[in-house]
């Protein structure tokens, strides 16, 4: 069973309002700028790992291709899908806060 946990902040909310004013969907892409890079990746962070929905944040904000950084994980997005149902599953409740990124060209850490 997934479980969903919503994170009622402010901050997350007018995150999620700002991200929405700044994207343009042209053709199936979006329109990249740093600030809504910050956000994307901050809105995947809290889709796969607070409210448990991996499979969900892969469609919403990965490409055609997964790299995976974590030698523990194999590349791919089904891979990454897995591993983070079964943290999910594992570890119930758990939740994480961004509170910082760095933006290395067109790259949101």
């Amino acid at each position: 069973m997934t479980r969903t946990r919503q994170m009622p902040n402010k901050l997350q909310q007018s995150n999620e309002l700002h991200l929405r004013m700044l994207l343009r969907k042209e053709r199936n892409t979006m329109v990249w700028s740093p600030e809504a890079n910050k956000l994307n990746a901050v809105a995947f962070y809290d889709m796969m790992f607070n409210q448990c929905e991996p499979r969900k944040a892969i469609e919403q904000f990965v490409g055609d291709e997964y790299i995976q950084h974590n030698p523990e994980v194999a590349d791919g997005k089904e891979a990454f899908i897995e591993y983070f149902e079964r943290m999910a599953a594992e570890y119930p409740g758990k939740v994480t806060h961004c509170t910082s990124s760095k933006l290395f060209g067109r790259f949101e850490i």
